[in-house]
């Protein structure tokens, strides 16, 4: 009778173990399961309310118009809510579709006045995850892309020769275009090679006084964020990248006005990376469309004077304040698809708005994913057959108002750093405290199944030699 009831737990064993195998083989490699209209990155998030000011100190009997360019939507960010004071006397597209709002001002007798922008957004702060391979030839760049975004412009001087020589340089011997693009990036990032400069003249309001650009800043290795965005920018086109000059807000401790980049990879897209602030692929920034390629506003003065403001600089100073507005849910799901493949979402929810992204993470491709702000650290038991550790973090420089982690794995016990078994064979839910790392594991059912049929042998087995012996002592 005993060996009967042996063999069915066996054969129970090892029907567990090949639930194990079939999942394993049904599973698609990490590049062919990511569908085309899936992003290839994972994100924070945050609502912001910006106020955005444009002082303008005017003398008597002046005529004045204010362009002013308005943030709109694109990847990395939603705004809703613009008002302005004084209420624009147009509303008009560029050639480019971005919004702008225009100002009719005329004065009889000195003037101070604030236009101000206010609007909330919704910012991702993003961390792209493509490796070197994932990105394409420059062959594979669309046309119009490649036409708008490889010529010289004002202050981009990409056919000089000593940006054109600096970049070849720089590039020799590398033939992936993202490699191109690290070594540039990396140049022109080196704050020992180009340092941060404050007594450096800014961006002047009105862009026709502004003669600062890339050739100056690689002449003079010093100057502030635009002079950089402009640098790598030039450096990019003059090897055919495509690349561009954004400018707008970035959310700091202290939010301020900045400029940076956005390079073109093939099969990627765009890509954020800031130069200043030694960020080479994630956003951190609220973009506000530029004017005319350098300046978030520009006047055209037809009678009087606009003096500087503050009174002791040299040009006027459009101003920027930030604070958050809300703080997200996110909910992290992990699913463990066999021993090797975790697949990870991360959804991120707003009272009305959600975004989410995917991603499958494979142990071939190493074992340690940083995910944005997000660790996770897959390993296996050396001596435990069957368990699998897993080490969870996340940090966001904006807490979210609540986040939880969700570990699906068929047929597994989810067992947490304690050792306590969870209520679920499928699905457990995890609070994360944003600081800690969290341990937990699962324990697959070769090894729940294996033990089960432990504590049944050890409880049957005594029983039935007590039962024996009674039986023999009859």
């Amino acid at each position: 009778m005993m060996s009967k009831g042996i063999i069915v737990l066996s054969l129970i064993v090892l029907f567990s173990s090949s639930l194990i195998v079939g999942r394993a083989e049904a599973v698609a490699d990490f590049n062919s399961d990511v569908s085309n209209d899936v992003q290839p990155f994972h994100f924070d998030a945050n609502v912001f309310r910006v106020r955005y000011v444009i002082p303008l100190n005017l003398s008597s009997n002046t005529e004045i118009t204010v362009d002013v360019a308005v943030p709109g939507n694109d990847s990395f960010q939603r705004a809703w809510n613009i008002t302005s004071n004084p209420e624009p006397d147009h509303i008009f597209a560029d050639s480019l579709g971005n919004k702008r709002y225009r100002y009719m001002i005329s004065t009889y007798q000195p003037s101070f006045i604030n236009i101000t922008l206010t609007y909330d957004i919704m910012v991702l702060f993003s961390s792209l995850i493509f490796s070197p391979n994932d990105v394409g030839t420059l062959n594979e760049v669309p046309p119009e892309i490649v036409q708008s975004y490889t010529k010289t412009e004002p202050y981009i001087e990409s056919d000089n020769p000593e940006i054109v020589g600096k970049a070849t340089s720089l590039i020799q011997g590398l033939t992936n275009v993202y490699d191109r693009f690290s070594s540039l990036f990396n140049f022109v990032s080196d704050d020992t090679l180009f340092p941060y400069n404050f007594s450096v003249s800014e961006i002047v309001g009105s862009s026709s006084e502004h003669v600062r650009g890339a050739l100056w800043c690689l002449r003079n290795r010093q100057g502030v964020c635009w002079d950089f965005a402009c640098l790598l920018v030039a450096l990019l086109r003059s090897i055919g990248i495509p690349a561009k000059v954004c400018s707008g807000v970035t959310l700091s401790d202290s939010p301020g006005l900045h400029a940076w980049t956005e390079v073109y990879l093939p099969r990627i897209g765009w890509v954020p990376c800031d130069p200043t602030w030694d960020v080479p692929d994630g956003n951190i920034h609220v973009k506000h469309p530029t004017y005319d390629g350098d300046t978030r506003w520009n006047y055209t003065l037809r009678r009087g004077h606009v003096y500087a403001f503050p009174y002791e600089s040299s040009y006027i100073h459009d101003q920027v304040f930030a604070q958050i507005l809300t703080k997200p849910r996110i909910e992290d799901s992990i699913n463990v698809l066999d021993a090797n493949r975790l697949n990870l979402t991360r959804r991120i929810s707003f009272d009305d708005q959600e975004f989410s992204s995917y991603i499958i993470v494979s142990r071939d491709r190493g074992v340690n994913y940083s995910l944005s702000h997000t660790c996770l650290i897959t390993s296996v038991g050396p001596d435990l057959l069957g368990v699998s550790t897993f080490e969870y973090w996340s940090w966001f420089r904006y807490e979210p108002e609540e986040m939880k982690v969700k570990v699906y794995a068929p047929l597994a016990f989810i067992v947490d750093k304690s050792f306590r078994v969870l209520p679920s064979l499928s699905s457990v839910t995890f609070v994360n405290d944003f600081k800690t790392l969290y341990s937990f594991f699962k324990v697959q059912p070769i090894a729940w199944i294996s033990f089960l049929v432990f504590l049944i042998i050890i409880t049957i087995l005594p029983s039935s030699v007590r039962k024996s012996r009674t039986m023999k002592s009859l």
